[in-house]
């Protein structure tokens, strides 16, 4: 009898001959990988306990033909799939064209993706192509703009690139440089773009090529529409909360709005340094309202200071000081002329894309080997860690918001906001249209199907 863990025990069929059957599907491994999937698998978790199997014992041919012939058959089909293939493929020692091929195709499974770019990237990287790398990475970044991922591996690419081009580099310089991101990973962007472009500067001045684009972006990088710096004295702790016009609040919880705020604070590396900072390289025309909460310990007199820099590198820049009570009402800080004029995107894959941020130094890795979630190691490299209570959701769930277009051009942009209820069995949605930005009339689409609407 078969037995196997979970299946009800089948009589082994003794007309069938598993020698023979063995022999008939030869030892030319293009072929006999084929056949046996064709003929008996039907899990997808077989495929990735053998193609793991024959990496561990070297046999990277045959884990390559494995794979391709799990791809023919349609068994597992996602990102990781192609991934694993690439991988085997360049410890196989195959032709570079055909790593390629295999690397950069799980791009077409879901060409929305930023994460699915950023591992093309990487795998042109491993093949000396930098120069399309920087091209995967441009693709991401338009998939997932307020991510810092796709701007730092394209430096790290072009610094490696043979042939480096000033447009490239400029783009990546502007990308990190002119947005401000929450330092939560570890990582300074900024303190990382500043250590890499002198000498992409140099390169590309011994290239013959034109650094004046590059030195203004670096120049131009403090400019900020509106920032305030949270001060207090004293053994305490205290958390900022700016609430900008559009209804968006940015704190400790939600670090970055779709108003284009970020919060940057509360990190350990802070150590001594009492202030936290909210910032908007481009921020709405209207009022903020700034409050300040004590997370423990009080202040020295019970309240604290913000600094309020408006228009911040430019010739419109103005500097207000304000008392703030700890835990009162919020003050009001009015912004005249700011620069944006639509909400910003808040990519969903913010947390996915953080597996492929090999270039960034400090950076966590995702899952590793073949195993992807799927079979035995693979579902236990993928489960994720609970405590000893079994706890697997958070006490407390922040609320996550996102951005959708308006129903036409011109239309005002929706914002919406969701976040999971006390009873962890339902979610609150929160839908509220934002005109801020709009000029002139509001093109309404056209709807035959309501009364009036065909005109």
């Amino acid at each position: 009898m078969n037995a196997v863990a979970g299946v009800a025990p089948t009589l082994v069929n003794p007309k069938v001959d598993p020698v023979a059957d063995r022999r008939k599907l030869g030892t030319d491994p293009r072929t006999m990988w084929s056949n046996a999937i064709d003929r008996t698998v039907t899990d997808p978790g077989l495929i990735v306990a053998c193609a793991e199997f024959l990496m561990e014992f070297e046999e990277y041919g045959h884990a390559a033909e494995v794979l391709k012939g799990n791809l023919r058959k349609g068994l597992a089909t996602e990102a990781w799939a192609h991934e694993a293939l690439g991988v085997a493929l360049r410890a196989a020692g195959a032709s570079p064209v055909e790593v390629e091929r295999a690397s950069v195709s799980g791009v077409d499974l879901d060409p929305g993706s930023a994460a699915a770019y950023l591992r093309a990237a990487r795998a042109e990287a491993d093949l000396k192509n930098h120069g399309r790398a920087v091209a995967f990475c441009r693709r991401a970044a338009a998939c997932s703009p307020e991510d810092p991922t796709p701007y730092a591996n394209a430096l790290a690419y072009a610094e490696r690139a043979s042939d480096v081009r000033t447009d490239a580099v400029v783009w990546a310089a502007n990308g990190l440089l002119a947005r401000d991101w929450n330092t939560s990973d570890g990582i300074d962007y900024h303190e990382q773009a500043r250590a890499r472009l002198p000498k992409l500067e140099a390169r590309l001045r011994d290239a013959g090529q034109g650094t004046e684009a590059l030195t203004r972006a670096v120049a131009e990088q403090g400019r900020r529409d509106l920032v305030i710096e949270l001060q207090w004295q004293g053994n305490a702790d205290l958390d900022l909360v700016v609430s900008e016009p559009t209804g968006s609040v940015c704190s400790a919880t939600h670090t970055r709005t779709t108003g284009g705020g970020v919060l940057k604070g509360d990190l350990l590396a802070q150590g001594a340094d009492r202030s936290e900072v909210y910032a908007a390289a481009r921020a709405f025309t209207g009022a903020y309202t700034v409050s300040v909460k004590q997370a423990f310990g009080r202040p020295l007199g019970g309240s604290a200071r913000i600094k309020v820099t408006r228009f911040q590198g430019t010739d419109r820049q103005s500097v207000d000081l304000l008392e703030v009570p700890v835990g009162g009402k919020g003050v009001e800080v009015k912004l005249d002329g700011g620069s944006r004029t639509a909400l910003a995107v808040l990519s969903e894959e913010l947390g996915a894309v953080r597996e492929v941020r090999s270039e960034a130094p400090g950076a966590g890795s995702g899952q590793s080997g073949l195993g992807a979630g799927f079979g035995t190691a693979g579902s236990a490299l993928g489960a994720p860690v609970t405590s000893s209570g079994g706890v697997e959701a958070p006490l407390v769930s922040a609320p996550a918001e996102t951005r959708e277009a308006g129903i036409s051009a011109g239309a005002a942009d929706i914002r919406a906001t969701y976040k999971l209820n006390p009873d962890r069995k339902s979610f609150r949605v929160d839908v509220t249209p934002v005109f801020t930005g709009t000029r002139g009339d509001i093109a309404l689409p056209t709807v035959p199907l309501l009364p009036g609407g065909e005109k």
